[in-house]
């Protein structure tokens, strides 16, 4: 999968996330994933956000980004995927350094 939004490439790549070409892996976690079925997706959408404002503060052109919660914290793979792209998108369509980032499911 690949796409662009305001100009910014997305890419959802299979593989090793540690050799993709970018500048950082972006991840979070927090235990209120916990339990799978009772995970929240605001916490998931939050911990997207707050990564790639990190990311922006640090100025990063590209990053790499797993799939949030969905190994040890056992959150749905089809839903943490839509609500990671639909968050990003978002993020992605305002100013920020990012240019690139790739998903990378587990």
């Amino acid at each position: 999968m690949q796409g662009l939004i305001n100009g910014k490439n997305l890419e959802q790549v299979r593989g090793d996330i540690i050799k993709q070409e970018a500048d950082a892996i972006v991840n979070a976690a927090t235990s209120g994933f916990r339990g799978g079925a009772a995970a929240k997706a605001g916490l998931l959408k939050s911990a997207y956000r707050r990564s790639l404002e990190v990311a922006d503060e640090k100025g990063l052109a590209s990053i790499a980004l797993p799939a949030l919660s969905t190994g040890a914290y056992g959150y749905p793979l089809a839903e943490a995927a839509q609500t990671a792209v639909a968050t990003v998108a978002v993020n992605l369509k305002g100013e920020s350094s990012i240019k690139k980032g790739f998903f990378c499911p587990l």
